[in-house]
């Protein structure tokens, strides 16, 4: 097996491990960057006078058409057997789907009704493409024997580029609309890159090919109770992001800086991406896990009693980025330890299905509480929800002890 993976490629003169190794920082290099070019729909509506109550509902609805898009594109993935071709259908959507809301009638009467069914169904594909984009990294990465962290940490460094040449130089020039049309364009490269990778696929057995049943990840204790920390945990992870330009605005705070705070975010989750590989090898991912939520959890506190003006603001991003960076090389390695093979990429979707539905209920009922309890108050709720699922996620571990964890394996 070894020597199959590592055979020379005549052709390109380096073995597949080399190539793959390649096309993944070339594709993720590329996707990050297009996504930074994506996260002003927020904004784009704020301008359009949108409340925060409106873009919470919005941004609600939009969970829920990703909860039932994420698990329909992770059952497709799995029964095809290519997370690769999936991924590449669901590109296409997200580019033309989302690509064309800056170019919606927005000053018409009915405006508010028709971004409320256009944005949550250019969802349906956008909301899966990260999900999706992770399983198909994480495959090759397995196969290769490639750092996924440090793959990772590339498309932090390029989408901290990206927001930082938006905040200063292109939405100051062609302003906030024309950022989702950048975002398809982004796309190409990024489509063109997981076109030419490999794409791995799920063990079969000759004499009989498993059927692919979502049912028997809920019989696994580990995988259910993550599934439920990460419920508990992403509904005020998913508030704090989406209401982060709606605080700026009431501490006085340009919007337009909500770049240079996402680049410092992605700046911060550099070191832990690279050093991942080694972290797993000396700690458990559940701890790494809880780590990682606390540090967020820890942000939105202080984002709720002593933060201030830009720079503490700043400053405070870069101990969120620090806990996120965590969370990304972990949550999807523990998954792929828990699922069997068949059910990978369900169990990825399945997760992508649960921070959506955090989503909807941080979105809807964050929206509100936002606007009547205020910012500072609603961002100290944040942080004491985050502990709670914490301390959630603390104590299954402590009254079950019945079987192994996989996840609990070091790398």
């Amino acid at each position: 097996m070894k020597k199959q993976i590592f055979r020379r490629n005549i052709l390109h003169g380096m073995n597949p491990a080399q190539t793959t190794l390649i096309k993944l920082i070339l594709m993720e290099c590329f996707y990050w960057f297009a996504w930074s070019f994506g996260q002003y729909q927020t904004v784009y509506l704020q301008g359009k006078g949108m409340d925060s109550a409106y873009i919470g509902t919005l941004n609600a609805v939009a969970s829920v058409v990703a909860i039932v898009a994420m698990t329909i594109w992770g059952i497709i993935a799995d029964r095809i057997n290519s997370v690769k071709k999936t991924l590449l259908i669901v590109m296409v959507l997200s580019a033309v789907m989302f690509g064309a809301i800056g170019f919606l009638p927005a000053s018409v009467k009915f405006a508010a009704a028709m971004f409320m069914v256009y944005c949550p169904l250019a969802n349906f594909s956008r909301g899966s493409i990260n999900t999706l984009l992770d399983n198909f990294t994480v495959r090759n990465c397995a196969v290769y024997r490639i750092n996924y962290g440090a793959i990772r940490s590339i498309g932090s460094f390029t989408f901290a580029v990206g927001s930082v040449l938006l905040s200063a130089l292109i939405i100051p020039a062609i302003g906030v609309k024309y950022t989702f049309v950048l975002f398809a364009i982004g796309l190409i490269p990024a489509f063109l890159t997981v076109l030419s990778s490999p794409d791995p696929k799920s063990p079969v057995r000759k004499e009989k090919k498993e059927k692919v049943n979502p049912k028997a990840l809920f019989k696994n204790y580990y995988y259910v109770t993550f599934i439920v920390f990460v419920l508990i945990v992403y509904i005020p992870f998913m508030s704090e992001y989406s209401f982060l330009s709606y605080y700026m605005e009431a501490k006085g705070i340009a919007t337009g800086q909500l770049g240079t705070i996402l680049a410092l975010r992605a700046i911060m989750e550099m070191p832990f991406l690279i050093f991942m590989a080694k972290l797993r090898k000396h700690f458990k991912l559940k701890y790494l896990m809880m780590v990682a939520a606390t540090l967020i959890g820890i942000e939105c506190f202080c984002l709720g009693t002593f933060a201030g003006g830009f720079k503490s603001v700043a400053a405070l991003t870069s101990i969120f980025g620090m806990g996120n960076g965590i969370l990304i090389g972990t949550t999807s390695n523990y998954l792929f330890k828990l699922a069997p093979d068949n059910l990978k990429a369900t169990a990825q979707t399945i997760f992508g299905s649960t921070t959506a539905l955090a989503g909807f209920i941080g979105n809807l009922g964050g929206g509100y509480l936002f606007k009547i309890i205020g910012a500072e108050k609603f961002y100290l709720m944040l942080s004491g929800i985050i502990f709670v699922g914490v301390i959630f996620f603390i104590l299954s571990f402590i009254f079950y002890k019945k079987e192994s964890n996989p996840g609990d394996i070091l790398d």
